[in-house]
């Protein structure tokens, strides 16, 4: 949270034009603040085929993964499998 921190956030919200940005270290404090600010709850459909820190985050917050099955020709969850959840 230094002078270059915040000049950077500024910036970079500015060139996207947002209203605000918030620089994190890593993508699992990402996941985890978006999550928090979204007021998620419950369940949350993920694909084990993730890094482990996906599934660990959402045990964090108290949410329950339900693991859907990936796309055969990629590695996206398969929309057509997640009803079967």
């Amino acid at each position: 949270m230094g002078l270059l921190h915040n000049q950077f956030e500024t910036k970079l919200a500015g060139y996207h034009s947002l209203d605000d940005c918030c620089l994190v270290n890593n993508a699992t404090m990402g996941l985890l603040l978006s999550l928090r600010v979204l007021g998620v709850s419950g369940e949350v459909i993920t694909t084990p085929f993730s890094f482990a820190a996906t599934t660990q985050v959402l045990k964090f917050l108290n949410l329950t993964p339900v693991f859907c099955d990936i796309q055969n020709d990629g590695p996206n969850i398969d929309p057509a499998k997640i009803e079967s959840h």
